[in-house]
């Protein structure tokens, strides 16, 4: 049986996420699996009946586990013509809970090359972000 702290994080985090505005793309990836679902502007969580409940059963499982997760948000305004820019905010999943990472962080995670540990360039039209502040949020910086 699930613990009540776990639900409500799960729940709290899943709002969050529909808050931002337009499509969104959420990867999670934890310690024996990986998992992509799409959120569009509307709230819609991917595209089968069955979708916000495995999301749901996800993010229990990474919560549990140890994971994270990233957030690509394709934003209102445009880089270049009619590519939209993708903000990217991510968040450690852990200990049955969630904290978003500062910006500096997930540029730095996204901009190092795993296998050698060097920098390499951002990619175009995206911004690295801070989760929209809340009153109740702890980012890790």
């Amino acid at each position: 049986m699930l613990n009540k702290a776990i639900k409500r994080n799960v729940t709290n985090l899943i709002d969050e996420i529909k808050s931002l505005s337009g499509d969104k793309i959420i990867t999670c990836v934890g310690e024996t699996d990986n998992f992509t679902i799409d959120i569009l502007a509307n709230g819609q969580i991917g595209y089968q009946v069955n979708h916000h409940e495995l999301f749901i059963e996800k993010l229990i499982q990474y919560m549990s586990e140890k994971g994270g997760l990233t957030v690509r948000q394709f934003s209102e305004d445009n880089y270049s013509k009619k590519i939209p820019y993708k903000n990217i905010y991510s968040a450690l999943l852990s200990n049955d809970s969630y904290k978003w990472l500062s910006a500096e962080i997930v540029e730095k995670c996204h901009c190092t090359d795993a296998a050698t540990n060097k920098s390499i360039p951002p990619e175009t039209g995206v911004r690295y972000l801070n989760f929209p502040k809340n009153p109740y949020l702890k980012v890790i910086k």
